[in-house]
C-alpha cells in the first residue's frame, strides 16, 4: 500500500474513451493517497473521461465513483482508514 501516481493517456479514438481505475480498500490504511492524472492533453467530451471507483462498500466523497474529464488535471483520493476522499 504505497502512495501512487497514476498517469492516464486515455484510449485511442474509435473506442469508448472511458478509462476506469479501481482503488483498493481504504479500510485500515489511513493516510494513503492515489493521484490520478489525465495526461492525454485532449479536450474532454461526454464520451471520454477517467472514472475512479472505490471497492464496495468503500466510497469516494460519499459516492461509489468520481470522474475526471479535464486534460492535465489531477484527482487525489486520500484514505481516512474507512473511505476515500477526493479533491
Amino acid at each position: 500500500y504505497a502512495d501512487k501516481y497514476i498517469g492516464v493517456k486515455g484510449i485511442t479514438s474509435g473506442n469508448s474513451g472511458r478509462v476506469s481505475i479501481v482503488l483498493p480498500s481504504a479500510v485500515g490504511y489511513a493516510g494513503k493517497d492515489f493521484v490520478v492524472v489525465d495526461e492525454s492533453g485532449q479536450l474532454s467530451s461526454t464520451s471520454r473521461f477517467i472514472k475512479i471507483q472505490a471497492i464496495s462498500p468503500n466510497q469516494i466523497n460519499g459516492q461509489s465513483a468520481i470522474t475526471n474529464s479535464t486534460p492535465y488535471t489531477a484527482k487525489t483520493a486520500i484514505s481516512d482508514g474507512t473511505n476515500w476522499f477526493a479533491r
